[in-house]
């Protein structure tokens, strides 16, 4: 890069001269050790000759050496400059090395827990201090900027940045800097493995202001300029709560790193994003600078933390100095948990229904042309929830949906005419809440009902002394409001997942009974949802609301552009009105809800009817425990099952004989001679495999064998081949057949029996054991958006022959297997965002089971490489970053195509995870066609479903 004059001026400032050599070395440590002890005497001296805009220098002494050495009087001027520059920087670096890149000599080993926000902890402990890793040592993954700058410019090597003194004061040191743009550094909110949050900031010219007492940064602000793009990032470090660990050596006790990123096409902002760390520190005897805690949700709460510091084996360290931000947050919680706990226990009848008192009821939730839902609570906890019948047939309760929350935490979906159930962990006392309740709606009240720790309170008591004001603020990812017309399957008037990042709820200060909830998002002071609670109720439990009306606000899409291709943006009302009454017993239940779209008057109206039961009508509940347990059984079997090419059992004619094998991948099959040995790969209840046989003699000793096959392998459908061997006493080959199938696996085990019949050829009496192998083939079919695709196969790989459904470059187009395989390009059998390189991207998919999942697949069909972050999605919905980087995509040259094989540095247990595109910087339409959900390296499950952060659909 070239330099202009004053950068050039610049870079002589802060480089040695070659003419000061090792003999300087002493005199700088001379100076740094004056210095710091006197600073207030030598500083002002140093720096008398530093003025606004370059470094002056005293004049010359004569000196015939200089005359000798061919040595100008300006020449000798600018070293003399260089000079005291050089001694400044070594001066601060000094006084701040023990935060920006070391720790006292005499700090011995310790150890902490940090606490991430959804409370998974992790455990470190430093041996050696001094050695240890910055991350590690200072509890947060944390360089600060400053000390990046400042030893660069220290550094006499180095040109990545210049500098000049512009004031100094009794108060203030100023510093203005240019940096090429290869000085950065990576900020995040965790230490190992897992983060919060992990981005980099880039530093580019801008000021460092210094305290001119203790020389600690106060603070740093720098403008990056990409013109390419049109791009400007503003990147600002603020360092406060100073503390003198020693005479020598200052730590700040509070940091604030931010990054606003303004981008700009055509002379218009396009985009303007902002991103924020906020960290307070401790200090521990004798000198030890550790992260403390994260103060968040504007302040009202703590987010990640460190807990469990032991220093030298004393589990009571000695704390020299603590961050004042996080003691009045800790104060803080004190008095507004009271409040809390007091809001909640008033409105307990509905924000917590009793879960007991619903014991044995029953009851219809309808909606328009028959929609039917029916409830089923018995009398062990357990619920069931029936769709009788939807609005496009005339289905029964035997052959409608079903989803079964049992009382030890498991949860079942599946047909009521199919033998197995697809189960998954359950823990979502929410979902409890609305079958209880009988509307399927959530709101912060109930949210902070269930997890006070989620939010960050804050407690204003109004004016007129009768109304009080909670103003929650979630601790981790936004939350959501889920409003209108629906209970737990299907809706045709519901907005759900309206996230906010700030709720208002004002409520009585004598009753503790809310009146309204205000809902804010990004920033604007005027609400986007209103919640208004009226009619309140007596119930056994407590007053519970008896009409419940909102009004919503949300963006929709209006008429396209033809020359732009973008969207018109438009806004559009949503009300709903929601009543209720109390039963016989006095349970707080709906008894209708009327949700209407404003624009169209369109809308949906729901009803709760209760079912006078008998027991018979719980008979459907117990049924589907019977088939949940079921389920659960034949997964352990299939988890156990023996891996390999073949079992043999023995031949007992007339009765079902247990296999239980899981077969084996083609390509690992062939050639290997390896019957009975393990496979390379993991089992965790998803397979292919053989679960029985059931061998008999037929009529004119002709024998017939029926082999169980069953899959796993969940809505994707497998090529397969079965081979039966009859053998006998002597393990010889009486006869052999081969019977090529094929499976079509939906949410549920599938079962399969195959069908072998021998002529009287074979002698019964002679086989005294059987043979069964099952060897994996290909992918025949998979799930394409909603509809099932099938394979063909070709010389190389396979490819999907699509059925009709599904719109071109949805992102219903992510679901299933890949299926451009040995095609790249732009493809409509992709997703594909709306715009090329206008936005960041998202595309979030979804898979049937939760699993431990170590990484990702995606496929990435046209112009790949722009994945940076993967996040996944806990058991509470909140989510995660489980990687983030640059693309590690394979390109195949020949087609242009690309596979992100992506690995998480931790093992997360999900069944939904979202992929971040950065289209801005990888030019041209950014597609994707798959992306596989990895638990072991030959283990990976395909999306049942996907939306996007925007699509070219139409």
């Amino acid at each position: 890069m070239k330099q202009t004059v004053p950068q050039q001026r610049f870079a002589r400032q802060a480089r040695i001269q070659g003419w000061a050599g090792n003999l300087l070395a002493l005199e700088l440590h001379v100076f740094v050790t004056l210095t710091q002890r006197y600073r207030w005497l030598l500083l002002p001296v140093a720096l008398l000759m530093l003025s606004a805009g370059r470094v002056v220098a005293a004049p010359p002494m004569p000196d015939t050496r200089q005359a000798d050495k061919g040595t100008s009087a300006p020449e000798a001027a600018e070293a003399d400059g260089d000079l005291k520059t050089t001694k400044l920087l070594a001066a601060i670096l000094e006084a701040n090395r023990y935060w920006f890149d070391g720790t006292p000599p005499g700090v011995p080993s310790y150890r902490y827990a940090f606490v991430h926000r959804d409370g998974k902890r992790q455990e470190f402990r430093i041996a050696d201090p001094q050695t240890a890793g910055a991350s590690i040592k200072r509890g947060i993954t944390y360089t600060p900027l400053v000390a990046v700058l400042l030893q660069s410019l220290a550094d006499s090597t180095s040109n990545a940045a210049t500098m000049e003194v512009v004031e100094y004061s009794n108060d203030q040191i100023q510093i203005r800097f240019h940096s090429d743009g290869s000085l950065g550094a990576r900020l995040g909110g965790g230490v190992s493995g897992r983060w919060a949050g992990y981005l980099y900031y880039k530093l580019g010219s801008g000021v460092l202001r210094l305290d001119a007492k203790t020389l600690m940064p106060i603070e740093l602000t720098s403008t990056f300029r990409d013109d390419e793009r049109d791009k400007e990032t503003i990147v600002t470090e603020k360092l406060s709560e100073p503390h003198q660990i020693d005479a020598d050596h200052v730590v700040p006790l509070h940091v604030e790193a931010i990054r606003q990123e303004r981008e700009s096409k055509n002379g218009h902002l396009k985009e303007d994003t902002t991103s924020r760390f906020d960290w307070a520190f401790r200090v521990y005897e004798p000198g030890l600078w550790l992260f403390d805690a994260e103060p968040t949700a504007a302040g009202t709460a703590i987010g990640y933390h460190l807990e469990n510091v032991v220093i030298d084996y004393s589990e009571e360290p000695v704390l020299q100095a603590s961050s004042s931000v996080v003691a009045s947050i800790r104060e803080l919680n004190k008095q507004t948990s009271a409040v809390v706990d007091q809001y909640v226990e008033a409105n307990r009848a509905w924000l917590l229904p009793d879960l007991q008192q619903r014991t044995g009821l029953i009851y219809d939730y309808t909606q328009e042309e028959g929609y039917r839902e029916r409830v089923i609570f018995d009398s062990a906890g357990n619920v069931l929830v029936q769709l009788a019948r939807d609005r496009q047939s005339d289905k029964t309760p035997l052959t409608g949906k079903l989803n079964m929350l049992t009382a030890d935490g498991r949860e079942a979906n599946g047909m009521a005419d199919e033998p197995f159930v697809a189960v998954r962990s359950f823990s979502d006392r929410n979902t409890l809440d609305k079958l209880a309740t009988g509307w399927g709606w959530q709101c912060a009240s109930k949210r902070l009902a269930h997890r006070a720790d989620n939010f960050g309170v804050s407690v204003q008591d109004m004016t007129d002394q009768k109304t009080r004001k909670l103003t929650l603020r979630p601790v981790r990812n936004r939350p959501t409001l889920d409003i209108g017309t629906m209970l737990r399957f299907i809706s045709w008037a519901y907005l759900p997942g309206k996230s906010f990042e700030r709720c208002e709820i004002e409520i009585n200060g004598e009753s503790q009974l809310p009146t309204e909830e205000n809902y804010f998002v990004d920033g604007n002071a005027k609400p986007f949802c209103t919640i208004r609670f009226e009619d309140w109720l007596e119930t056994p439990e407590g007053r519970a609301p008896g009409k419940i009306v909102g009004r919503a606000t949300y963006p929709s899409r209006g008429k396209r552009d033809p020359v732009t291709r973008e969207y018109e943006m438009l806004s559009e009302d949503f009300y709903f009105t929601a009543k209720f009454r109390l039963t016989e017993g006095g349970l707080w239940l709906l008894d209708e809800v009327v949700s209407t779209f404003e624009s169209t008057g369109s809308g949906s109206t729901g009803r709760v009817t209760l079912v006078e039961a008998g027991d018979e009508d719980y008979q459907p509940l117990r049924d589907v425990r019977k088939r949940l347990d079921a389920t659960s059984d034949f997964l352990g079997n299939v988890e156990k099952a023996a891996c390999g090419l073949e079992r043999i059992v023995p031949c007992r004619w007339g009765e079902t004989t247990p296999v239980w094998l899981n077969g084996k991948y083609a390509h690992q099959a062939t050639g290997q001679g390896d019957e009975g040995r393990e496979p390379p790969y993991v089992v965790y209840r998803k397979n292919l495999g053989i679960q029985n046989l059931h061998p008999e003699v037929l009529p004119a000793d002709k024998i017939r064998v029926t082999v169980n096959a069953y899959s796993t392998l969940y809505f994707t459908g497998y090529s397969f081949d079965v081979t039966l061997r009859l053998l006998d006493n002597e393990g010889l080959t009486l006869a052999e057949q081969t019977a090529v199938k094929s499976t079509k696996t939906m949410a549920y085990p599938e079962q399969k029996p195959i069908v072998f019949e021998f002529d009287s050829e074979v002698d019964p009496a002679n086989v005294a054991s059987i043979a069964v192998a099952l060897r994996i083939n290909r992918q025949s079919g998979g799930m394409v958006g909603s509809f099932w695709g099938s394979f063909g196969s070709s010389t190389a790989d396979t490819e999907i022959a699509y059925l009709p459904g599904g719109r071109d470059w949805g992102p219903e187009q992510a679901i299933g297997e890949p299926a451009n395989r040995g095609i790249g390009g732009d493809y409509k059998h992709a997703w594909s965002p709306l715009t090329q390189d206008d936005q960041a991207e998202w595309l979030e998919i979804s898979y049937q089971n939760r699993v431990q999942a170590i990484g990702v697949n995606v496929y990435e069909t046209c112009n790949p490489g722009a994945v940076h972050k993967v996040t996944y999605y806990d058991a509470a919905g909140n989510e995660q970053t489980a990687w983030e980087g640059d693309d590690p995509t394979s390109i195949d040259v020949g087609t242009g195509q690309g596979v992100s094989k992506i690995r998480f540095e931790d093992v997360v247990a999900t069944d939904r995870v979202r992929i971040y595109l950065d289209s801005v910087n990888v030019k041209g339409w950014n597609e994707i066609d798959a992306v596989g959900l990895i638990e072991a390296e030959t283990s990976i499950q395909w999306a049942e479903k996907a939306t996007a952060s925007s699509t070219y659909a139409h």
